[in-house]
């Protein structure tokens, strides 16, 4: 049995699937499916690294996979592959836990570079996981969820502290602990991250991308954004647009 890392695509353009897994399977173990409810069953019945996904489709869009998929606990990797440019879906996406963006049509070799970089981080991620050999305190793994599902709105230690029924200091401590950050610091941390997605991904107005991943104040989003990755959105957009 070969090592290859399996990456589920899924498009309701059968040229496309076809011709993307051909271009893909020498490096890939390629599993394909034509709608989302296919691709449900694949996930289902086996292990996958990596999945490719399309939003607009019959019978269950990507964006009802990825819900699904969410309530299923199933954190495998998402690309989203898209030719629509709708803010709305680039809200749900991120919403939804999305780890990229390629917009169609793409190039088959830039698809690759991106399954490449998405298992990458994900090696790293289990092997950090594995070096610590600790179990994450409960309040914590609860506050990070909860940022991750709630980044795009107006929480805060203080709103995340109540919902979790623990102190402001007691939480704040425990992430400096754990992962070495204040609860805030993290919140930023995680908002710029998603930022810098959108900028290099989409062609999506910065005041949009700003209020999209949770900056109410547009001033404050150029401002801590700079003060994290020495660069405006502009620069830091233009420098790593891969549109």
């Amino acid at each position: 049995m070969d090592n290859k890392a399996s990456v589920l695509l899924v498009d309701d353009e059968l040229k496309l699937l076809n011709s993307t897994a051909d271009l893909l399977k020498d490096e890939f173990h390629i599993i394909k499916a034509l709608n989302g409810r296919h691709a449900w069953n694949y996930l289902v019945e086996m292990q996958t690294d990596c999945i490719v996904l399309d939003i607009v489709m019959p019978e269950m869009t990507g964006l009802e996979l990825l819900e699904k998929k969410r309530q299923h606990g199933n954190k495998t990797p998402v690309i989203v592959a898209t030719g629509n440019s709708c803010l709305d879906y680039a809200e749900a996406c991120a919403d939804l836990g999305v780890n990229g963006y390629i917009r169609k049509p793409y190039d088959v070799e830039e698809l690759a570079q991106r399954i490449r970089g998405i298992l990458s981080a994900a090696v790293n991620k289990k092997r950090k996981s594995h070096k610590t050999g600790t179990l994450m305190h409960p309040k914590v793994q609860l506050a990070l969820t909860y940022v991750q599902h709630n980044y795009q709105s107006p929480i805060s230690l203080k709103s995340t502290s109540r919902k979790f029924n623990i102190s402001e200091d007691h939480l704040n401590r425990l992430f400096k602990k754990e992962i070495g950050k204040t609860f805030s610091q993290h919140l930023i941390r995680f908002r710029i991250e998603k930022t810098k997605n959108l900028l290099s991904e989409t062609p999506f107005p910065l005041s949009e991308i700003a209020e999209t991943t949770g900056f109410s104040r547009l001033q404050s989003f150029f401002q801590l954004f700079k003060k994290y990755t020495q660069m405006t959105p502009g620069e830091y957009r233009q420098k790593y647009s891969k549109l």
